[in-house]
């Protein structure tokens, strides 16, 4: 009498007690922590070689306790939807199919399609010391990504693409690497830094490095002026290191740069308030332009009254002229003039002789 085949069970006590009925409480999505990243792809090559491996066996092999692994298998059997069954007769967990492609890393298609759209943002490294580690970096991880789904990633440009403000290169890259050793080691910096009204010597402490509005700016504890000061790369020339080492100082980038539009912060910032016309008053309202913004409701000539707390007044000028004849400073006042004063010299640079 022959002698039948024996029906492939649950994945144990932990899996489903009848095929393909999810346990009452099945497992959450994990993040991909390293842990389990590194475990369920274990699991997965040993299941893909065959072997029938249980949970003791994968256990003692990956050095994790039992209940981590059935946990680990019902996570990847029910949340990543992968065809594994249990066989009785060889006590073991096996692949139905051959054609089995899985990632630790869950991520799903959309987010597949929205971290190979941030590729476009990996060109602010051009020029600098990291552009070829960030570029093969990320070759690697979309290549193995790219196994794991059925989205052509090749053709990602041909959807998505993101423009950038124009980029100011840094000019020597070896500029940039001598400021990342110094980041990240902790060395004090020496340069010359050169400005419209003359040049000096500068010795720094870097704490960071920040890109605004496409031109990269270091942020340092200023030895000579025993203050926070920001660099611009481009202007810094003759870098070289003193020798001395420095312990960083609790230097907070973020609150340095609360009250700036851009790079140029200040300690005591007042309330602006401009109003926008036409294009300005459309394009602008639906910008975020700094945390502390507020729209006032639009008028009934369709202008917009924007506020916000800032501290540099020379950045601010700036930003208003980008919209020439469309914006109206209503305060404070010695903002408006500066920007009056603009606003004649410019006519004055640009007058045309009559005949």
């Amino acid at each position: 009498m022959k002698t039948p085949t024996p029906r492939p069970a649950a994945l144990t006590s932990s899996l489903p007690s009848k095929r393909g009925r999810p346990p009452k409480n099945p497992p959450k999505t994990l993040s991909a922590t390293g842990s389990r990243v590194i475990r369920t792809e274990s699991i997965h090559d040993t299941l893909m070689r065959g072997g029938f491996p249980n949970a003791r066996s994968l256990a003692r092999d990956l050095e994790a306790d039992v209940k981590t692994i059935r946990e680990d298998l019902k996570w990847m059997q029910f949340s990543r939807g992968l065809p594994i069954e249990y066989d009785a007769s060889r006590k073991g967990f096996y692949y139905t199919r051959k054609d089995v492609q899985f990632s630790g890393i869950d991520l799903t298609e959309e987010e597949m399609i929205g971290l190979c759209a941030a590729k476009s943002a990996l060109s602010v490294f051009k020029g600098t010391a990291l552009e070829p580690a960030v570029f093969s970096a990320f070759g690697k991880l979309v290549t193995d990504l790219q196994k794991r789904t059925s989205f052509d990633l090749d053709q990602i440009d041909e959807y998505i693409s993101i423009g950038l403000p124009a980029r100011e290169t840094v000019g020597d890259p070896a500029l940039s690497g001598l400021i990342f050793h110094s980041l990240m080691r902790g060395r004090e910096l020496t340069f010359t830094y050169r400005k419209p009204e003359g040049d000096t010597v500068r010795v720094v402490e870097p704490h960071h490095l920040h890109m605004e509005d496409g031109v990269w700016y270091i942020i340092c504890h200023d030895v000579g002026a025993s203050g926070t000061r920001s660099f611009r790369l481009r202007r810094m020339h003759d870098v070289k290191l003193t020798g001395r080492r420095f312990v960083r100082r609790g230097i907070d980038w973020r609150k340095e740069l609360a009250n700036a539009l851009g790079i140029f912060s200040g300690r005591n910032p007042v309330e602006v308030r401009v109003r926008l016309l036409g294009f300005a008053a459309e394009y602008a309202g639906g910008k975020q332009w700094h945390p502390s913004a507020k729209f006032d409701p639009v008028a009934p000539d369709r202008s917009v009254v924007l506020t916000m707390m800032l501290a540099n007044s020379k950045e601010v000028e700036r930003w208003v002229f980008q919209w020439a004849d469309e914006i109206e400073v209503l305060s404070p006042l010695p903002l408006r003039a500066a920007v009056l004063f603009r606003a004649r010299r410019m006519c004055e640079l640009n007058h045309i002789p009559e005949e």
